[in-house]
Order: structure tokens, then sequence, then C-alpha cells
């Protein structure tokens, strides 16, 4: 292209007074410049600019999960059975839909390399797992034959489940082998609202008190073999993050001026710090919660005359936080269904806000580690009550969100 001679580019020489050979160099140096703007383009509207919706098949409330450019979808058609969608190219293009499972509730996925780790509430506790990115799947396995609410946490072969049990309270199980074979269930908390996270053979459980009173606690240093109880500030509805040696939780208080407790610990969980951090956010609900390393991101949903989602930085390990309010006032803003990062850097949030007429699903993304952010608007939604009706996972500043819309499953990534 640069060997043909128009008319333009004589007239151009003309202009400047160069050479033929200068001008080629010239405009080997522009185009050079302009491929190097539009790459540069790319990489900054990756976080922010999300693709058109990908129906991904009917069905209900779908969580995603990731490991590099391998996304996993799972949803359930509530009668008929567990399904599951798997992508190799970052959600580009997606493998045949799998019947992972029976008819069941709020299917819950943990990744790690290559392992894929599932577990849902049908008539008990129901695990599968797949070692080849999900091409294939185990035959489910019936964990326990009374409870509800699993959450599920690994790293490699070690698979750890939370549940509420029938008698009420909440209980953690765990495998060393990919679920090979599972330690007894131990009951943590006499209350409702599992949670887990994991950090190498660290495990860390939360969970209500049955009268609220306090937030249960509780810490294994073995692979989930034996634990350490404590009690924290009283509320209710706590999550947890666990990343290197650092173990963070948040939570709320409930009543007509909700708080929001913060616990840290930067030595595996054996010495705790507790705090209020919800300060000058009034009637603050909902708290969810991620973290690496130092760095920490808490969504706070404000309720009251000032409703707004807002989302809470630090970069100290929770010594002290900023905050942002995502939306600002004059919106209905449903509760933020969690919070993604794999670099620190790059960090997403998703909800729901509802109109009159309609939902559309919201991501927030910041490129800077939390200290701005941008939303943006990916696609219409089904209207979203007490349960999250979708997830937001990422690979670097790359997006990828999941929801579910006229009883359908959807996907979009930036």
């Amino acid at each position: 292209m640069l060997e043909i001679k128009s008319q333009h580019v004589m007239n151009l020489q003309k202009l400047f007074g160069v050479s033929e050979m200068e001008m080629k160099a010239l405009s080997i140096s522009l185009l050079t410049l302009m491929v190097i703007s539009s790459m540069a383009f790319v990489v900054q509207a990756s976080g922010s600019s999300f693709s058109t919706p990908v129906n991904l098949g009917p069905g209900f409330d779908p969580n995603v999960q990731s490991v590099g450019n391998h996304v996993y979808v799972a949803w359930t058609d509530k009668s008929g059975g567990i399904f599951f969608r798997a992508s190799s190219d970052g959600g580009q293009s997606w493998g045949n839909t799998l019947r992972v499972g029976s008819g069941g509730q709020y299917p819950i996925m943990s990744a790690s390399g290559n392992q894929v780790y599932m577990v849902w509430a049908s008539a008990g506790l129901n695990f599968v797992n797949s070692s080849d990115n999900g091409a294939t799947w185990s035959k489910p396995h019936k964990l326990v034959s009374n409870g509800i609410t699993p959450f599920i946490a690994s790293k490699g072969a070690l698979v750890s489940v939370v549940y509420l049990g029938g008698s009420g309270g909440s209980y953690v199980m765990s495998s060393s082998n990919s679920g090979g074979t599972w330690t007894t269930p131990f009951e943590y908390s006499n209350g409702p609202e599992p949670q887990i996270a994991m950090s190498g053979t660290n495990i860390y459980v939360s969970a209500d008190a049955l009268d609220r009173s306090h937030i249960q606690f509780a810490v294994s240093h073995d692979s989930g073999k034996t634990w350490k109880i404590n009690a924290l500030e009283g509320g209710s509805e706590s999550w947890v993050v666990a990343t290197g040696s650092n173990v963070y939780a948040v939570w709320e208080t409930k009543g007509t001026n909700s708080v929001v407790w913060f616990m840290s610990s930067s030595n595996n969980g054996d010495k705790l710090a507790t705090k209020i951090i919800s300060t000058g956010i009034p009637d603050a609900w909902n708290p969810m919660i991620n973290a690496m390393g130092n760095s920490v991101w808490v969504g706070i949903q404000a309720f009251g005359a000032k409703t707004q989602n807002w989302m809470l930085t630090s970069m100290d390990g929770g010594v002290t936080f900023t905050s942002k309010s995502l939306t600002g006032l004059g919106h209905t803003d449903g509760f933020i269904f969690n919070i993604a990062t794999t670099d620190g850097i790059n960090v997403f949030a998703m909800w729901v806000q509802a109109s009159s007429s309609t939902s559309i699903v919201l991501a927030a993304y910041s490129p800077d580690g939390g200290s701005t952010w941008s939303v943006v608007n990916v696609g219409q939604s089904d209207p979203n009550n007490d349960v999250a009706i979708g997830s937001i996972s990422s690979n670097g500043a790359h997006g990828l969100a999941a929801w579910q819309n006229s009883s359908a499953i959807w996907f979009s990534n930036s």
C-alpha cells in the first residue's frame, strides 16, 4: 500500500519540502502511531464497554465463575435440571449446554485451575465436580439429606461446603481429594446465613447466631479437620473473603438504622479486629466484599430517603476507607450481587436497577483499584428480590456477567 504514490502524497511532498523516501518514513511512522493508538483504545474500553448480551438458554438464578479465559455459567430451570455451559475464549463462544443434575435451587460454583465444583439444594445438598474445565462431570453426590442455602470454596483438590442444616444451624464439611471423601459435617453456629472463604489450607466460615446477638466466625488451619470459633459483634448476613494471610468479613445489623461492621485479620484469622465502616451512610444494608492483599472493596446498599449503592475502598487492609456513590440519588437500586477482580486493579460490581416499567443490569468498573468508577447498562433484567439473579466474574480488564431476563440466562463480556 505504501508503494502507491497518489496525487495527495505528491502534494504533501511539495507542501512540506520532503523527499519521497522521507515521505515513506513519515507514512510508516503515522501508521505505527495509528496502530498503537487503536490498541490503547481497545485496552481502555474493555472494562467499561460490554458486548451485546447472548442468550445461553432458558432458566433462572445463574452463577458465573472464571479462571483465565475459561468462563463457566451454571443455572437451574427449577424442575428439570441443573445446567452448565463453558467458554474457553473469555465468553466469545460457548460449548453445548450440559445437564449436570436434576432440578434444584441456586447452583453455586467454585473454580480452581482445571477443577470446577458445583453444589445445589434439592432434597438435601448435591455436589458434582469436573477436572477438565467443565467438559465432563461426575455423577451427583448427595452430601447430606437435609440442607439448604449452600456455598462453596476451593483451592485445587481442597473443596469445602457450608449450608443451613435441618436443625436450623450452619454446618461445614470439607474434602481434600476433589470430593472423593468428606469430613463429618461440623456445626459452627446455631443460626442461618452460612458463608465461606479459603486461602491455602486455611478455611474461614461465618453465620448468624440464631438470635442475631453476634456473628459466628470459625477458622480451620488444617483443611477443615479442626475448628476454632469466635463470636463477633451482633448482626446478620455476613460475607467473608480471604487473600494470602488476610481475611476480611462484613455484615449488617438490620433495623431502621442499620450499620455495616467490618472484620479484618492479617494473620490467618488468629487475631481479629472489628469496627463500623458505614459512618455517613444512613441505613446501610446488604454489604458485599472482595479483597486482594491489602486492597479491600465493600459495596453497601443505602436505604431510606438516600437510597443508592456505595463502594468503599481501602488500600491498607481496612485501616482507612474512601467511599463513593456509584449511582447517586433518584434511582431504585438493588443490592450489589458481588465484586470481582483478578489483579486488584480492574474491579467490577453488578446489580439490578428498577424503574416503573423495567429493570436493567448495571455493572460498575474501576480501572485503578477503586479510585474512580464508571457505571454501564449491560442489558434488560428480570426484577430482583431477596436473592441475587445474576453475578459477575472477571479476567483482568474483562468483566464477565451472567443474569436472568425473561426466564432465560444471558451473558455479556467487556
